[in-house]
């Protein structure tokens, strides 16, 4: 698909990184209105 992705390895990665998101994303979207698409995941694979 070629769509852009963040992977994290822990829970507290995953959390650290959105909260980051979040933060640029709210400074976006004082600026230009718009907003920003996710899809958050926690996939297990058994091994």
């Amino acid at each position: 698909m070629g769509a852009p992705y963040i992977m994290t390895h822990t829970g507290l990665q995953a959390w650290n990184t959105l909260q980051e998101i979040a933060e640029k994303a709210r400074v976006r979207v004082s600026v230009s209105g718009t907003r920003l698409p996710v899809v958050l995941t926690d996939l297990k694979c058994p091994k």
